[in-house]
């Protein structure tokens, strides 16, 4: 019997508890077409930045509120979970949060109309940022995590350190300095195509 892992994040965690080596790292497949920006009719609100999240405590929602609270900056949260109530609780006006129940179109709408995508969570992956790359976005996510993995730091996103509100803050800030273009966010989302998760297997 052989370990394959979804991310180098989820790899170092088996060679860590289980004290197994880990055969390969193959991405999780994600719908890397029709996720373009021009494709579809994005919601009212525009230059917002955007979440795609369950909401329970460990994806660290409330940091990024925190964040964008006191950067008085528009930001979409697109979701439902337990910490829902809470997360509304905290939030300023200029946070709005949106159902999860959205046809593919509505939530490729969301993507193509975002300024970026956000995770604050150390995840194992992150099929949503390679979403938000497919459609030419770039990513604000926490070094180390897996999320990470998908993210050219610099050129298709920003990675934070620690996850805390002033590091998002400041990630948010870098990314306003920096150009990052829609092609290299649409070509380096091609890294989990499903033909290449397929060919890999």
């Amino acid at each position: 019997d052989y370990y394959i892992a979804i991310s180098e994040r989820v790899k170092s965690r088996i060679e860590k508890y289980y004290g197994r080596n880990v055969e390969a790292v193959i991405y999780p497949p994600v719908n890397t077409q029709g996720q373009a920006s021009e494709a579809h009719q994005g919601p009212a609100l525009k230059n917002y930045f955007l979440v795609v999240s369950r909401l329970v405590s460990y994806k660290r929602i409330d940091l990024i509120i925190d964040a964008f609270n006191e950067m008085r900056l528009p930001l979409v949260i697109i979701g439902t979970g337990h910490e829902e109530k809470l997360l509304r609780n905290l939030a300023s006006d200029t946070i709005h949060f949106v159902s999860s129940h959205l046809t593919d179109e509505q939530l490729a709408a969301y993507y193509g109309s975002c300024r970026a995508f956000l995770s604050a969570t150390d995840e194992d992956f992150g099929i949503a940022a390679v979403e938000a790359q497919a459609a030419g976005k770039p990513v604000i996510a926490l070094e180390g995590s897996g999320t990470a993995e998908i993210v050219r730091d610099g050129k298709t996103g920003i990675l934070f350190p620690v996850q805390s509100k002033q590091s998002i803050i400041d990630a948010v800030k870098k990314l306003q300095k920096t150009t990052i273009r829609a092609r290299d966010c649409q070509k380096n989302s091609r890294r989990f195509a499903k033909e290449l998760f397929a060919k890999e297997m």
